[in-house]
């Protein structure tokens, strides 16, 4: 590949107002190929390209608008006017990121409609969303391994939706990277998050929470977290909720803690469960701290024993006793989540059954006192049946004795 040629070819032809040379221009000054990478260059020339009715320019024009690139700050409004425009002469790319912006609200109000209408089209034409979709059937024929190969193609397509599902393949141990599976995982999370995957984002803050796949970093996860914070993600309110409550790569602030379990709450009703135990803990947390300053020194090491962490055991100088509640927490979730109270917690609590929900409950209440109400029934007639068996067994018992003597003393005579 010779990008020198290419550049005085493209710059050459771009002076004529050529709208493919100036859109070839704009892409090489995007990717730093063979020119430094200039964003607010390429913008400039996507827009020259754009006012020519180049369908590509507007794709590029509505994604760096999405992003914020080669601008002061991003438009999700902008980014989806000129993906529609794109969407409109035809381009497939621009009609899944348009889908994706009614589906999500983001730049329009939600309507799954001209959602609905948007995908119907990229699957028709693209031959991209075809590879995407074999994926899907091999994957619930259950050729985990070839349904990867089909998303890895998608993905490298372009589409997020592929990269997304490649990693969560590999991540839930369907399909197999060798040892570099963490790390592979990651990069497909982190390309799958420049495109806008908030569920890629949030794997991005476990990586580097846990340190699967990249190093641990608590003040990176929580610098993540927050992204998808602002993409009104409730997992991601409760993580930076619980990273604030034991002061994990953030301040330590109690009460920010509850503010944001709140949050997630109310965000998502699915984590009524989380937060109800969430705040319970908090109330141990805050107690503890109230009570803490009268109690000996030694208590802190005593009770990362008791709680099973040694105090040195957890990076991030996370103060007192929050090393070792913070291990105890996480696998209290893993318990919660392998029991599958999670689920059980956002059945009875979904906003859309509650009456249903309500009368099931009281049924199963009735239920039990009416079972109970015939166990003490047959328990009192179980013992008025003994009371009266014994006295007529005791007299037959009396009765037989007085003929056993009477014929002993008829015997005698």
């Amino acid at each position: 590949v010779d990008f020198v040629s290419a550049y005085r070819y493209f710059s050459q032809a771009a002076q004529e107002s050529n709208p493919s040379a100036q859109y070839g221009l704009a892409y090489m000054h995007l990717t730093g190929q063979g020119v430094a990478e200039d964003h607010e260059k390429a913008y400039k020339l996507f827009v020259q390209a754009a006012e020519q009715g180049y369908p590509d320019a507007y794709f590029y024009m509505g994604m760096m608008n999405l992003r914020g690139m080669g601008m002061r700050r991003k438009s999700v409004q902008r980014a989806f006017s000129y993906l529609t425009l794109a969407a409109h002469v035809g381009h497939v790319q621009a009609m899944y990121n348009s889908a994706m912006l009614h589906l999500t609200g983001k730049g329009t109000v939600r309507n799954c409609k001209p959602a609905s209408g948007l995908l119907k089209q990229a699957s028709e034409k693209s031959p991209t969303a075809a590879v995407l979709q074999e994926g899907h059937e091999l994957f619930f024929r259950g050729h985990y391994q070839q349904a990867l190969w089909k998303y890895l193609q998608a993905g490298e397509a372009g589409m997020e939706l592929g990269m997304a599902n490649a990693a969560w393949l590999m991540a839930r141990g369907y399909a197999h990277a060798g040892g570099l599976m963490p790390n592979v995982t990651f990069r497909l999370h982190k390309r799958s998050a420049a495109q806008g995957n908030v569920a890629s984002l949030l794997a991005m803050g476990d990586a580097y929470f846990y340190g699967s796949g990249v190093e641990l970093d608590w003040r990176r996860a929580s610098a993540i977290y927050y992204e998808a914070y602002h993409e009104r993600s409730a997992e991601a309110m409760f993580n930076l909720g619980y990273m604030h409550e034991f002061g994990a790569g953030v301040p330590q602030d109690l009460q920010l803690a509850h503010r944001l379990y709140g949050m997630a709450s109310h965000t998502n009703k699915d984590a009524t469960l989380a937060v109800v135990c969430a705040h319970a803990w908090l109330a141990l947390h805050r107690a503890w701290h109230r009570v803490r300053p009268m109690l000996p020194q030694v208590s802190d090491s005593f009770l990362l024993r008791l709680l099973g962490a040694p105090a040195s055991g957890i990076p991030g100088a996370v103060p007192y006793f929050s090393g070792g509640a913070l291990q105890l927490e996480l696998n209290l979730w893993h318990w919660l989540d392998a029991l599958g109270l999670t689920t059980l917690a956002s059945a009875l609590t979904d906003q859309k059954d509650v009456g249903e929900t309500a009368v099931l409950l009281l049924m199963c209440l009735a239920l039990f006192w009416v079972v109970k109400l015939q166990r003490q029934r047959m328990t009192q007639a179980a013992q008025r049946r003994n009371g009266q068996e014994q006295p007529q067994a005791e007299e037959s018992d009396h009765e037989d004795d007085l003929v056993e003597t009477e014929g002993q003393e008829g015997t005698g005579s």
